[in-house]
């Protein structure tokens, strides 16, 4: 089949169509528009659906609070047991030594509060589990690494809260450039950057519509030049352009069926009539395209753009000809037509919506983008749809910094659970202090053959060579210097003990072993 004739075809087939005829670009606006009054995205942490990073990081942080109280000194316990005023931190300031254990009032609050938590009804099956109030051995054996590790977590926590900041910084931005593409510099104006991103905007666009009030719809909307107050400001003038025509007459152009009204748009077009279509457009995309389908990022505002664009050059256009369309007929300025329009040999296609049907020439329900196209500046809802794309990029990437953050930071609090969990072996009983029997008896225990024993003033119990067990000779287990009543009074030292003051001695000491 020939060209000629493969395009005869095609425009024949496409000359049919008596309403919705931007049924398709419609679409392509509504997934924008759920798109741009999204709130910007906040990531959710990868082992949670519905907690942000900075709540799963806050749940962290408790835990390893809580954890780090179980190996507090009984002088911390009895500050944070306390609940009268002299327990707050205002007094607590002021004291030495109590405001040396701690760092500043958010530690000391934190600390407060998580005690009072830890000894309550709801971690009472945690004490249970975990034998607490541990006893002062095991919280003293505990509290050295326990300590490191919370402090770990406290520097994680400092740098996570600057990378959160940072996200909602970032996040007021994409929201004034969304908010913008939408409905236009006016409406947005009192957008500050200290605005919740979370916030809902609807502008009164009765008053802040872009659109000039005087103008008719083909003269907003035909062929906008770089200075229009209409077409190509914002997304929503551009919806309202595709929707309506030049006249008195049922809008039925965006949809299969029914219409959005028949509000004169052929007159001076009143602001207040362009917030009513608009209303009635907004409560058509939300039939079409569900709130909160589409997530907003710079990959998918993108595409929606791309989309949109896509349907032009071309493709939704009606035949105003007789006979076989001549290929070298069609003007190039087609492609920057986003609509319905109507084409005829050797003559450009024209938006003028006043007079359209599907084979009246120079007509269409359609926006002719050329002019902007051409100029520096662009499509203004465009450029700030780009804009928001980029700010959205930002996010993630503050967001994924978080991420790593809490990742980090849960690193941490399992070894933390782990020596808990391992009370049992650092509850052994320990001496409160070290006596020469003790060291005596462990020197001797060292040397493994009869020879080494008794040559290092300890006692063979064994009956071979090698068969035995070295043990300390009776009498010389006195106790050590600083130890007991009589210490340092001249007790007869062994083994090691007696060169300390004999490099040579004790070094020779251990040859042979």
């Amino acid at each position: 089949m020939s060209l000629k004739m493969s395009l005869a075809i095609v425009f024949a087939a496409s000359g049919v169509r008596a309403a919705g005829e931007n049924v398709k670009e419609f679409r392509d606006i509504c997934v924008l528009y759920q798109l741009l009054s999204s709130k910007p995205v906040q990531y959710k942490s990868a082992n949670a659906e519905t907690s942000s990073p900075a709540d799963q990081m806050g749940a962290v942080q408790s835990n390893i609070i809580l954890l780090n109280l179980t190996k507090i000194t009984e002088e911390v316990k009895a500050i944070l047991s306390v609940t009268e005023k002299d327990s707050e931190w205002e007094q607590i300031s002021q004291k030495t030594p109590q405001k040396t254990y701690f760092k500043d009032q958010k530690q000391f609050d934190d600390m407060k509060s998580s005690y009072q938590t830890l000894i309550g009804e709801t971690k009472k099956q945690f004490r249970e589990d975990n034998d607490i109030p541990l006893p002062a051995a095991a919280r003293q054996n505990l509290r050295s690494a326990m300590t490191q590790l919370a402090n770990t977590v406290q520097n994680i926590q400092t740098a996570f809260e600057v990378a959160n900041q940072q996200e909602t910084k970032l996040r007021r931005q994409p929201k004034k450039h969304m908010m913008t593409a939408l409905y236009g510099e006016t409406a947005t104006a009192t957008i500050t950057d200290t605005r919740d991103p979370d916030a809902d905007f609807q502008p009164d666009l009765s008053t802040s519509s872009p659109w000039t009030a005087s103008n008719t719809r083909d003269d907003e909307c035909k062929k906008p030049p770089p200075t229009s107050t209409g077409a190509g400001r914002a997304l929503a003038a551009d919806a309202i352009c595709l929707c309506t025509k030049s006249a008195t007459t049922a809008h039925d152009a965006c949809l299969s069926s029914g219409n959005i009204g028949s509000d004169n748009m052929h007159g001076a077009t009143a602001k207040a009539t362009l917030a009513t279509l608009w209303g009635k457009i907004k409560a058509e995309c939300d039939k079409i395209v569900q709130s909160g389908s589409h997530e907003p990022s710079a990959a998918t505002l993108t595409a929606a753009a791309n989309t949109y664009f896509g349907s032009g050059g071309g493709v939704n256009w009606g035949s105003a000809m007789d006979g076989n369309l001549d290929s070298t007929a069609l003007p190039a300025t087609r492609q920057n037509i986003i609509g319905r329009y109507v084409i005829k040999n050797g003559q450009a296609p024209a938006c003028s919506s006043a007079s359209y049907t599907d084979s009246t020439q120079y007509t269409g329900i359609c926006i002719d983008y050329t002019d902007l196209v051409k100029d520096a500046k662009g499509i203004a809802w465009v450029s700030e749809t780009n804009k928001a794309a980029a700010a959205l990029e930002k996010i993630a990437t503050a967001s994924a910094e978080q991420r790593a953050l809490l990742y980090k930071a849960e690193t941490v609090e399992s070894p933390m659970e782990a020596l808990l969990s391992l009370r049992r072996l650092t509850q052994t009983k320990v001496p409160t202090a070290l006596t020469q029997t003790n060291l005596t008896a462990a020197y001797c225990n060292n040397h493994k053959t009869n020879k080494t024993c008794t040559d290092n003033n300890c006692k063979w119990d064994g009956t071979e060579e090698t068969k035995g067990t070295c043990k300390a000779k009776p009498g010389t287990e006195t106790p050590a210097a600083g130890t007991g009543k009589g210490a340092g009074e001249g007790a007869a030292a062994t083994g090691c003990e007696s060169h300390f003051n004999d490099q040579t001695a004790c070094e020779k000491i251990n040859e042979g072993k």
